[in-house]
């Protein structure tokens, strides 16, 4: 069963529909670029966030999702590029699959 999906609607995590969740995640895949690192660490994930600047908005996106969505984001040992809650952060925070590709680059370059 894949996790669920979450979008940003008004400041507020609101559930993708199914048809929502199955077209982010098709292009998500259709877009993926061979040498993107597919797992790093989440220090690694959070200094490139943080270079990027977009740490308080992904914590505020962490914030306003579901019980799953933050213990994911606290406790996962690994970050995986694949995973449904990356594509669901993304997806509410307006990031790009390419954008997504080159956080993991920088990310594993830590």
């Amino acid at each position: 069963m894949t996790e669920p999906l979450f979008k940003m609607v008004d400041g507020v995590a609101v559930e993708m529909s199914p048809e929502e969740s199955a077209a982010i995640l098709a292009e998500w895949a259709a877009n993926a670029i061979p040498g993107v690192p597919q797992v790093v660490t989440p220090l690694q994930a959070r200094k490139a966030i943080n270079a990027a600047g977009l740490r308080a908005s992904i914590e505020a996106a962490v914030a306003a999702s579901g019980q799953d969505a933050k213990d994911a984001w606290e406790y996962a040992t690994e970050i995986r590029r694949d995973n449904a809650l990356i594509a669901s952060m993304a997806a509410g925070l307006g990031l790009t699959s390419a954008q997504i590709d080159d956080l993991f680059r920088a990310a594993a370059a830590l």
